[in-house]
């Protein structure tokens, strides 16, 4: 989507994340790290180096072509500085380690973080290699003014562990450039006011353009605007003019904005392999924390995760992890994903952990009543409640599911749904994904009740379905003649019989003749006839 041409009172936020380049493979350390009680029953082995923030205590430099890109806190304290060669930065701390510099993770992030700003402004704008434009004049009101704003998105950027500059002025060229030399913000007004003291390279221009500024006298931006129009253009061409009156507000400057997209991923970087499972909890912790983060303020739930094991950029294994129901609990989604861990093969080295996301549903949100009451029992829920009617109960039931699932493999746990088929060991099945989105629910109950109303009329007149018991027999074991029910003392008739043809479809037509009989005044056994042979069977068990 292209935005619009003309605004009437346009302001731009620029966000400039500067050490982009490191926080891919290094983010800072958040608040949330320590603040936050997710995965706290994993304490007892927190003083594994890995579980720590795993890159703290290193030197780390990314690198391009033999020379300093950027370099961390540790790696600046030994004197090591952007510019520099390799060989000389390894003589200052011969501890160093060296990344080579990844542009598609960094476009990569800088993608995901404008999905992160989409909560603020629907009009956010990527401007590569580490730039995001946001039109924040629309959405002031909402958040209370310029300050606040600014400080929500603060405060969300430090959650997510990424060190970012801001800039606000009336143009989006302005704003970049404010951003990038941390300039005093300039709300109301013209560019000019805000940035006519810069120096001439700092407002963007090719080098070329710089060095045939600087030949003609030309030092600050200040200077540049008193010179004739006329003349900058013969000498620089229309190109660099269109671009000045970009950046001054004076011509047009419109943006692609981004589009929403339902989709969650994230990764981690070690420096430093990880060798032990245990120690994956801390980085998974974290990334799970984001999901938490993403899922609440998009008011989602989600039905399962991936965390992809990575060495080299190699993957070493995918840990799927899936949920009886759609839900949001970060501490239940650390502790499912510590269950699946166990249960995987163990890996030699890691040295990235990434998170992603699929499926996503609307959260459901749970009303508690005026006097919160813990009343709901078994008791009440067997005596005709709904399962809705008691939010906690049906939490805890799922969340047991999905850790015996994740203990013991998605096959051990499933349901049983019923099958469109009249044969008895036919007509159920198995479905091992334990929930059913709302929606398909509430489409199927809707589907129902407009057969009901249309069978009605013949309704009235069907004969109740013969009880079925709720134990059948893997296979109907046949009697042996002595036990035939209807001539045994001891078995007593109750109902029966009921018909039941099938096979001729298939070649194997048969017909069974099913009645209920009772063994010894106690126990009720549903047992069939088959006229081919004059033979009894048992095939299922009344509870």
């Amino acid at each position: 989507m292209i935005a619009p041409s003309t605004n009437a009172s346009p302001l731009w936020l620029c966000l400039h994340f500067e050490r982009l380049p490191i926080e891919v493979f290094e983010r800072k350390e958040s608040s949330e790290d320590n603040a936050s009680d997710i995965g706290s029953h994993c304490a007892s082995s927190s003083k594994t180096r890995h579980q720590q923030a795993p890159n703290e205590a290193y030197a780390i430099a990314v690198v391009d072509l033999h020379y300093i890109i950027m370099a961390n806190p540790v790696a600046e304290q030994s004197g090591i500085e952007p510019g520099m060669l390799i060989t000389h930065a390894y003589s200052l701390n011969e501890k160093l380690r060296c990344i080579e510099q990844s542009a598609d993770k960094e476009h990569q992030t800088l993608e995901q973080l404008a999905q992160w700003m989409y909560d603020f402004t629907p009009n956010v704008s990527v401007l590569t290699p580490s730039d995001l434009l946001l039109e924040v004049s629309s959405c002031l009101k909402l958040f209370g003014g310029l300050e606040p704003l600014q400080s929500l998105i603060q405060t969300r950027l430090d959650q997510l562990g990424y060190t970012v500059q801001m800039g606000v002025s009336t143009s989006a060229l302005a704003s970049q450039i404010a951003a990038k030399n941390r300039l005093a913000q300039l709300v109301t007004g013209k560019p000019k006011s805000q940035l006519q003291h810069l120096s001439i390279d700092a407002i963007g221009f090719e080098a070329p353009h710089v060095d045939k500024l600087r030949k003609i006298g030309v030092a600050t931006l200040n200077d540049l605007l008193s010179l004739p129009r006329a003349g900058l253009r013969k000498r620089l061409g229309l190109p660099v003019i269109r671009y000045l009156e970009q950046m001054l507000g004076e011509r047009p400057d419109p943006r692609r904005w981004i589009t929403p997209q339902t989709r969650f991923e994230s990764s981690l970087f070690f420096t430093d392999s990880v060798t032990s499972q245990q120690a994956l909890l801390f980085p998974a912790k974290r990334l799970i924390q984001e999901l938490v983060l993403f899922l609440n303020t998009r008011q989602l739930w989600t039905d399962g995760f991936e965390l992809t094991l990575s060495y080299r950029n190699k993957i070493q294994a995918n840990i799927a992890t899936q949920l009886a129901r759609p839900d949001d609990d970060g501490a239940l989604f650390l502790r499912l994903f510590q269950a699946r861990l166990e249960r995987s093969p163990s890996v030699k080295d890691i040295d990235q952990v990434a998170i992603s996301v699929a499926h996503f549903y609307p959260a459901s949100l749970e009303t508690a009543g005026l006097f919160d009451d813990d009343i709901t029992t078994t008791d009440t829920l067997f005596n005709g409640s709904s399962i809705h009617d008691a939010p906690r109960l049906s939490k805890q039931a799922n969340d047991l599911i999905s850790l015996l699932r994740s203990k013991l493999g998605d096959e051990t746990c499933y349901r049983l749904t019923l099958h469109d088929d009249h044969r008895p060991e036919k007509s159920w099945n198995t479905h091992h994904h334990a929930y059913e989105h709302r929606s398909q629910v509430m489409e199927k109950t809707a589907a129902h009740s407009q057969a009901s109303k249309r069978q009605l009329p013949w309704d009235l007149h069907t004969p109740p379905r013969s009880p079925r018991p709720l134990f059948l027999l893997p296979e109907p074991r046949r009697l042996s003649r002595s036990h035939a029910p209807s001539e045994h003392p001891f078995f007593d008739y109750l109902k029966g019989p009921e018909r039941i043809s099938y096979g001729w479809w298939e070649g194997l037509e048969e017909d069974r003749d099913y009645y209920i009989y009772q063994y010894r005044k106690k126990s009720l056994y549903w047992m069939f006839y088959r006229p081919l042979n004059h033979r009894w069977y048992l095939h299922g068990v009344f509870a």
